[in-house]
């Protein structure tokens, strides 16, 4: 049983991020025994076949994040049973629209969602966490505070997590304001459209 604990250990530790092929399904059926909340996307994006193979050998559900580009692909691989929980990351999707309109589709679905995030400044962030605030994200959501990545924030206040909590900002639009000084360090061309 140390031998599979041990695999299990390096498995879990490398991360998935379509880090195996389906030839690794013998390490997800041990990962299987831990009681796992959930595997996420432990296959290539376009692999929705393999995932569904992977779905029906082990009980722990399959989530799938990078395969998620759009709704069109969120019904596919929900049709086709690769999933059965959704990762939403606005940046991948490329646009709120398109992330709400998924969001809408999981949620009447029944699909469980939870959030997640890229390297936002805090403005992303901000966004970002009025869309994981809707009804269908059921799950915490995988929020940074963009001063990790960032040395200083192009909004304040700056999006800060407490004891594993952000407090949603109350306030006119999305409830921070731009931080100016920061916007025109970063800017390195100023168009005006006419």
């Amino acid at each position: 049983m140390e031998e599979t604990i041990a695999e299990v250990a390096k498995a879990v530790s490398s991360g998935m991020n379509a880090a195996y092929a389906p030839k690794d399904f013998a390490v997800f059926e041990k990962m299987d025994q831990c009681n796992l909340m959930f595997v996420e996307q432990p296959f290539a994006p376009e692999a929705l076949e393999a995932h569904a193979a992977l779905a029906k050998k082990i009980v722990s559900p399959i989530c799938l994040d990078e395969s998620i580009r759009d709704l069109d692909s969120c019904k596919k691989a929900l049709s086709m049973k690769s999933c059965s929980m959704v990762n939403i990351k606005p940046a991948r999707i490329g646009s709120y629209t398109e992330t709400i309109q998924i969001h809408d589709y999981c949620a009447s679905n029944g699909i469980p969602l939870f959030g997640g995030g890229r390297m936002e400044t805090g403005l992303g962030k901000i966004w970002n966490a009025h869309i994981f605030s809707l009804r269908g994200f059921s799950l915490p959501a995988d929020f940074t505070p963009p001063l990790e990545y960032f040395s200083q924030d192009l909004v304040t206040p700056s999006p800060t997590v407490a004891s594993g909590e952000y407090r949603i900002p109350k306030g006119i639009g999305i409830g921070c304001s731009i931080n100016e000084s920061a916007l025109n360090q970063y800017t390195r061309e100023h168009i005006v459209f006419e």
